[in-house]
């Protein structure tokens, strides 16, 4: 198991390093307008390949982890690969004929410079959802050392793209990016298709024409569809922000939140991805609540304690993480960056209760709290950004809204797993939150003078004690295997 989760994680922050340094590339070639336009296609990107694999790399996880038996395996897959396979090309080709309307909502321009960038994204969306799927069938069978082969493969042509480019000279353009972003996700395809064929009866190709019955067939389209439908809302509502954005500060505004988001919500998804990888199998193959309740009461102190320090930390050193990783052309970011640091605190609780759901395939909660999630999030966006004209702002309706559906997720949890210490998390999760929330709001309005350095210090004490606190009651869930978990 530790094994396991070190490859995972090593895959996962390896990735996650290569995709920061493709933003600092872009970040010192073109600025911030370029960060905004290479971030507004990259999630294009994501939205295609999450609505081509009928929700990501959860539900093919997901069944395969179910099933103890190779056959059923085989069976699973030879069926859930034809479907993702037509949902794919379906999908890239509506992306590629409204690429003319596409380019206008999501990048405030139908112009041909746009319009080509989408229809060469509509090929990288096919190449993604091949990935996708790959990814998941490694990870569902715990292939993890193959799974991080592909997870490095794909950014590290990108970064060598980037490289090559802003050193020769080459002339930025839309298009450019959507070529660079084909190739980094079509290497991830073609390395999984290459890793597969070594691989055994694990293989991703090559199956039998065995497959599941109609019956079986239905369960998984339901799961698959509501999980497409809770996963895409999420994606399109974060692309439907970055168009208010661009539409209200242009894609200078839009690179400034690209550089705040990365740094926070986009590394701690990267983190929650690494977690995923060994807490979705083992919480969907665990038996009876207690055992899932273990399961999800040590993924949370974890979580917790990595997070906790990460917030402080992006507390304390705000600019100089700013300028590390993109430059001192996105500084004005600083405030936002830190406000969604506190925003962050509230998802990854959240996230971890969450994927309660995801393992009892309810999907009926599962789009419920999706909804509620997005559908607050859109909504107090469009209101700071309609009634504030400072950009600073929108990280509060992120806070506001990761409080909300903490409320509701956590909710639940309670009543559905009583073996969970859903109230001890969430005091230490707001304890952890309020001191950061404090200096938030006090700082701008001069009230610390000279002994605001002081203030930040003390902060920074008070988060690595909560860190230390969640790390002891991790250890402390997972040495008492067979007692109560508190």
């Amino acid at each position: 198991m530790k094994k396991n989760i070190f490859i995972s994680t090593a895959g996962v922050f390896g990735s996650a390093f290569l995709w920061l340094i493709s933003f600092k590339i872009v970040a010192v070639w073109l600025g911030p307008a370029g960060v905004g336009l290479f971030g507004q296609l990259r999630q294009l990107l994501q939205a295609g390949g999450i609505a081509g694999t009928l929700g990501g790399t959860n539900p093919v996880v997901q069944g395969i982890s179910e099933r103890t038996n190779d056959a059923e395996r085989m069976r699973f897959r030879a069926t859930v690969s034809r479907i993702i396979g037509g949902s794919a090309i379906l999908v890239s080709a509506t992306v590629f004929l409204f690429a003319s309307p596409i380019a206008l909502i999501s990048l405030g321009s139908s112009e041909p410079a746009y319009k080509q960038s989408i229809q060469w994204l509509s090929f990288a969306v096919l190449a993604y959802a091949g990935a996708i799927y790959m990814m998941g069938v490694f990870n569902g069978y715990r292939r993890y050392s193959l799974l991080a082969i592909i997870q490095l493969s794909g950014p590290t042509v990108l970064v060598g793209a980037l490289a090559v480019a802003t050193y020769s000279g080459l002339g930025a353009s839309p298009a450019i990016f959507a070529l660079f972003f084909l190739a980094c996700f079509g290497a991830m395809y073609v390395t999984g298709f290459l890793l597969s064929r070594v691989d055994g009866g694990n293989s991703p190709i090559s199956l039998p024409k065995h497959y599941l019955s109609w019956p079986e067939t239905t369960v998984f389209l339901r799961f698959a569809i509501s999980t497409l439908g809770a996963t895409l809302l999420g994606s399109i509502s974060l692309l439907t922000v970055r168009a208010m954005i661009i539409k209200s500060n242009g894609f200078e505004g839009a690179g400034i939140f690209d550089a705040s988001w990365t740094i926070s919500f986009n590394y701690l998804t990267l983190l929650l991805t690494a977690c995923s990888n060994i807490y979705l199998p083992a919480l969907t193959g665990a038996v009876g609540s207690v055992e899932k309740g273990k399961h999800i009461a040590k993924t949370a102190y974890a979580v917790l304690a990595v997070v906790i320090f990460i917030c402080y930390l992006i507390t304390i050193l705000s600019i100089e993480m700013i300028t590390l990783l993109y430059s001192n052309k996105f500084n004005t970011s600083d405030h936002l960056l830190r406000v969604l640091g506190i925003a962050i605190l509230f998802r990854s609780i959240s996230w971890v209760f969450s994927m309660l759901v995801v393992a009892d395939k309810n999907s009926k909660m599962l789009l419920a709290s999706e909804c509620l999630y997005n559908g607050s999030m859109l909504l107090s966006v469009w209101a700071m950004t309609s009634y504030f004209q400072s950009i600073e702002m929108i990280g509060w309706a992120f806070v506001a809204t990761n409080i909300i559906y903490l409320c509701f997720i956590g909710i639940y949890v309670w009543r559905s797993n009583s073996s969970v210490p859903v109230a001890t998390l969430l005091v230490l999760t707001i304890g952890a939150a309020l001191p950061l929330l404090a200096l938030s709001v006090l700082e701008p309005l001069g009230l610390f003078s000279m002994s605001y350095v002081y203030a930040k210090l003390g902060v920074l004490m008070l988060g690595l004690i909560l860190s230390a606190v969640s790390w002891r009651q991790f250890l402390r869930v997972t040495r008492d295997v067979n007692g109560p978990i508190l």
